[in-house]
């Protein structure tokens, strides 16, 4: 359902849910994209809001990691691409 059109999304190279067997409350949502601009655009695209807002439906703080090949980000890198809206 949400994953699907995300898979289709322009620079979407891969996207996948886990869940945690051994904690009910722990999810991971694990995506690639094929660079910065289309992981940019896609944040902010309605639909990445929509799954963005759920973060705020966590039981506890989020944990949010933005790996590229010479860098490692946190949440405050959505918030960045959301404030320059």
């Amino acid at each position: 359902m949400i994953l699907g059109p995300l898979r289709a999304s322009a620079g979407c190279v891969n996207c996948n849910l886990y869940a945690d067997i051994e904690d009910d409350n722990a999810l991971l949502f694990a995506q690639e994209w094929i660079d910065e601009e289309s992981l940019i655009d896609h944040l902010r695209a309605e639909s990445a809001r929509v799954l963005l807002s759920a973060l705020d439906c966590a039981t506890g703080p989020p944990e949010v990691r933005l790996d590229t090949l010479v860098d490692s980000e946190g949440i405050e890198f959505i918030a960045k691409c959301l404030d320059a809206d």
